[in-house]
């Protein structure tokens, strides 16, 4: 069996068996990619607010209002945009159960609940499970998706064998070199499909690879570990920082609300053209006070993390992007990689593209398969038909010329 015959082979009944999967994954991808902009379009009534003379209100307050809703079982977290006229995002967690999540959108200016939800009730929740578990419990669909992901993989590389011509006398003339990257058109159904399976397939492997990897750093620990260890000169991930507060009494005159709000001006004074901040309430009283600050309208990485006591207001810790390791910065990019954010909007465009892609090939890769494996099974099927015909035809005819009928 040569490379190129193994390649086929493998590619063949690996994409039967992860097409569907590979399907949806890329199908929810490319929805997810640009969330955000279409939950903007569509909640719009309930994200943005109208700007008015009076102050916001002070973090601690809404956080306050969020926590008498929920009750004192969940933990709860602010996220604020200061220089847009959008509504405060408020989450509480359930520290019982971290799949039970609520949001809810509240006016800035008067603390009225816009709405109130079970974030795994939305339609976004249900994209992003599909892309992650495929609806699976989460230990079983992870491993299911990172499988089929791994796949995946091994599907481009083959893939990209048999894009390579067989006979290399193809590359010395323009039409042959056309023939591999550009779509022929006009030419009939099997050759249009053929195309859009193998050039379409050829350029957005380069993209999805990137998309396939990150994936899998997300999926599995030990990959996750693997590229730190790879990046930070073989180094493991350091465990979370624990700090030491200073749980006694705070003074009086500084309750630790107003220490909250007191921060949360001094972040904004620091970061004047932050365009998210949130706040992190403590969920214990041995946890710190959490402010992050993201930079940037489209990507993650380079958020700032700022950690404070809670009683005293002194900073505990600041993690930033800069000052990490190369394995801290790969791990920090990891999510706008896989999101395309990396490159901003063209990035995300490339991604969106690469997705539909991905999700297209499944598809024309069986309407190659399918008729050819149906006229294979047709030809070794009419041998044993033509045989019986003639027996049934012919029943007394001598042995001899039964055999030269045959």
């Amino acid at each position: 069996m040569t490379v190129r015959t193994f390649a086929v082979t493998l590619h063949r009944w690996l994409g039967l068996i992860t097409g569907l999967v590979v399907f949806i994954v890329a199908t929810t991808g490319a929805l997810y990619v640009f969330e955000e902009e279409l939950q903007d379009l569509f909640d719009r009534d309930v994200r943005f607010v109208a700007p008015q003379p009076s102050p916001m209100l002070p973090p601690s307050k809404a956080l306050a209002r969020m926590q008498a809703r929920v009750g004192p079982e969940y933990g709860v977290l602010l996220i604020s945009y200061p220089n847009e006229p959008r509504t405060y995002h408020v989450w509480a967690w359930n520290r019982n159960d971290l799949e039970d999540w609520i949001g809810a959108y509240m006016n800035p200016y008067t603390g009225e609940f816009l709405e109130v939800y079970n974030y795994h009730d939305t339609f976004w929740a249900t994209v992003e499970h599909l892309h992650t578990t495929l609806l699976l419990p989460h230990e079983i669909g992870r491993i299911v998706v990172g499988s089929a992901t791994i796949i995946f993989v091994i599907l481009l590389l083959t893939g990209l064998i048999l894009w390579w011509p067989r006979n290399r006398r193809v590359w010395t003339t323009p039409q042959g070199r056309r023939s591999r990257f550009r779509i022929t058109w006009g030419l009939g159904p099997k050759r249009l499909t053929y195309d859009l399976h193998n050039v379409l397939g050829f350029y957005a492997s380069w993209i999805v690879v990137f998309l396939a990897i990150t994936g899998l750093v997300m999926a599995f620990g030990w990959m996750k570990s693997g590229v730190y260890w790879l990046f930070s000169g073989g180094q493991s991930i350091p465990k979370p920082p624990r700090f030491e507060l200073a749980a006694s009494a705070a003074p009086a005159s500084r309750s630790p609300e107003a220490l909250m709000d007191s921060l949360y001006l001094h972040t904004l004074r620091t970061y004047p053209d932050a365009h998210m901040v949130i706040v992190r309430a403590p969920a214990t009283p041995a946890m710190p006070l959490q402010i992050d600050v993201y930079p940037d309208e489209v990507t993650f990485y380079r958020r700032i993390e700022q950690y404070f006591d809670p009683y005293t207001g002194e900073k505990l810790a600041t993690d930033c992007f800069e000052e990490g390791n190369l394995g801290d910065k790969v791990l920090r990019m990891n999510y706008d990689i896989h999101s395309g954010a990396i490159l901003g909007w063209p990035g995300r465009l490339l991604a969106f593209f690469a997705c539909l892609i991905v999700a297209s090939l499944p598809i024309t890769g069986f309407l190659i398969w399918f008729p050819r494996w149906r006229r294979q099974r047709r030809s070794r099927r009419s041998p044993a038909t033509t045989r019986g015909t003639a027996s049934r035809v012919r029943p007394t005819a001598q042995p001899a010329d039964a055999e030269a009928s045959a």
